[in-house]
């Protein structure tokens, strides 16, 4: 099989465009800083337009080697990364299918906000289409590039909650299981909390 350091591709209009793919590596999504091939049942590579970026993204796997709500980091070269493939739906695809928010999911969202801090992750705001709901009930956050701009407001992940109706109930839920973390959001975020 041909190596997937051949396949190449370069900044589109939104998404990125493919130049070149000589390899049998199935594309199993595509981005505006990279698209991802499958190499295997637990590996996918992904490949960037720009070297910066996956050089932005390789920092933040590398940053939260060990930590359960990324994927494994394996390998990097100048504009590819060899991480886990992460299988499930975002929480986005979850909800749309009617979907509530179980108390279970708020625990993780907020467990995952509290790494990123514990991890020194500057940004603080998942966005729901980032968070992958595994096979086993767990979440996984992928799509690093981003996650070293400073966003510590959960502004994406309320807009998120709020377009689906389901903005109240998280808040009900966190309020109910971290005091403190609540609190903190709605003395920041007033315009959200009702």
């Amino acid at each position: 099989m041909i190596d997937y350091r051949s396949i190449k591709v370069t900044k589109g209009k939104g998404k990125v465009k493919i130049l070149t793919n000589p390899s049998s590596y199935e594309l199993i999504g595509k981005g505006c800083q990279g698209a991802v091939f499958k190499l295997s049942e637990d590996r996918c590579v992904k490949v960037f337009a720009s070297s910066k970026h996956r050089s932005r993204e390789e920092s933040v796997l590398r940053m939260a080697k060990g930590s359960s709500f990324f994927p494994k980091f394996y390998e990097a070269g100048e504009y590819y990364i060899v991480m886990e493939l992460v299988k499930g739906k975002t929480l986005e695809q979850f909800f749309l299918e009617g979907n509530k928010i179980p108390i279970e999911m708020t625990k993780q969202i907020v467990h995952l906000i509290k790494d990123l801090k514990r991890l020194n992750i500057p940004r603080r705001d998942p966005k729901l289409r980032h968070m992958i709901l595994t096979e086993n009930n767990k979440i996984k956050l992928i799509d690093h590039v981003n996650s070293l701009n400073w966003t510590e407001q959960p502004e994406k992940l309320f807009s998120g909650l709020e377009k689906l109706g389901l903005l109240e109930t998280f808040l009900k839920q966190v309020e109910e299981i971290e005091n403190e973390l609540y609190l903190e959001w709605k003395h920041i975020m007033k315009k959200k909390f009702k």
